[in-house]
């Protein structure tokens, strides 16, 4: 009887491990898909889709900060109630475990939604020491409770996730950091252009003239213009 206790222990002992592996190994080629995208929205799907499928989990909410407000998620962006300042120390925010008689320590709307939608746990994706959205999960298609190993593997995602979107801004302000350089190198070659290619020679004056505009263009112009033999 105590060995067939013991066979049965390390067997779940064995598939736990086997199930964490997988999922490891599906996360690493999670993230390798998501340093290919260009836009929150694909890492933010590719994400939720992940989660669903491979851990049997629904449903799933990955926000980023930047697109609450284009969402029909009532998350409060500036209160101290909200689920997003409970988790912007990197804390996960469980919504079964609120105590009725601390009720109000979260925001009325986003309670309700979470109720409603059978919202189980948010986790903050955090990356260099900034928060850059949350991670919303509901519950398992089988009724299990969520275990340590699952706790790690959202932290992961939630972790890459945000790292994968702060690049795809550093990304962004770059390619416009190199619109804005070449469309203020063609500004500076047309005004450049305006300025006299060479000062007249006028008998009796001496005259010199030059331009440096501080950034890359500036406002100011000048030239000399002959008008007759006695004035310019």
């Amino acid at each position: 009887h105590t060995q067939k206790d013991l066979n049965t222990v390390l067997y779940m002992v064995y598939w736990k491990i086997k199930i964490k592996t997988k999922y490891k190994h599906s996360l690493k080629e999670l993230i390798k898909q998501m340093s290919t995208f260009i836009e929150e929205s694909q890492i933010l799907e590719n994400l939720s889709g992940w989660i669903s499928e491979t851990m049997g989990i629904y449903p799933i909410y990955a926000i980023s900060l930047d697109r609450i407000t284009v969402t029909n998620i009532p998350i409060k962006l500036n209160s101290a109630r909200s689920v997003l300042a409970k988790t912007r120390n990197g804390a996960n925010f469980y919504w079964d475990e609120i105590p009725e008689e601390a009720a109000d320590i979260i925001e009325e709307e986003e309670k309700i939604w979470a109720l409603q939608k059978g919202i189980s746990i948010t986790v903050p994706m955090i990356s260099w020491g900034e928060q850059v959205g949350i991670l919303s999960i509901g519950k398992k298609k089988n009724k299990e409770d969520f275990n340590g190993d699952d706790l790690e593997i959202f932290q992961e995602a939630a972790h890459h996730t945000a790292l994968a979107i702060q690049n795809v801004k550093l990304q962004s302000a770059h390619l416009e950091k190199k619109r804005l350089d070449k469309e203020l190198q063609v500004a500076r070659d047309i005004q450049t252009h305006l300025m006299p290619r060479q000062i007249p020679a006028i008998k009796g004056l001496q005259i010199h003239g030059e331009y440096q505009p501080c950034f890359e263009v500036g406002g100011d112009y000048f030239d000399v213009i002959p008008i007759d033999e006695r004035r310019t």
